[in-house]
């Protein structure tokens, strides 16, 4: 027979966000207080029931190479600034820049942000 399964995916709090950062930066040759540290720094700048696991882990892909760099970039994550990569560079979302070198996208008008 057929059997219907429904889940729940709730938006991450603080404690999983330090988890899933510490899980995420477990290879770095940081000593296990200093890792807490900067995991404790970055979860309590997210407030609770803010953004899916999904985008955090976005986030910390994009700053996969450094923890700090991670914690110095979490604006981008405040505010919804979702970072677009293609081929050719690297551009970040943002408003009323004059310079052409930088080209900034927002996420279309008609996508919800929760």
């Amino acid at each position: 027979g057929r059997i219907d399964v429904s889940f729940e995916f709730k938006l991450a709090t603080q404690d999983s966000i330090k988890r899933l950062f510490l899980k995420f930066y477990s290879d770095e040759k940081l000593s296990k207080e200093q890792l807490d540290d900067l995991a404790t720094n970055y979860s309590e700048q997210i407030p609770n029931d803010s953004f899916s696991m999904a985008e955090i882990v976005n986030h910390l892909m994009f700053n996969r190479t450094s923890p700090i760099k991670a914690i110095e970039d979490i604006d981008c994550l405040i505010n919804r600034k979702l970072p677009i990569i293609n081929s050719t560079k690297i551009r970040m979302s943002n408003d009323g820049l004059e310079d052409p070198e930088e080209i900034y996208v927002y996420p279309p008008e008609n996508m919800s942000s929760p």
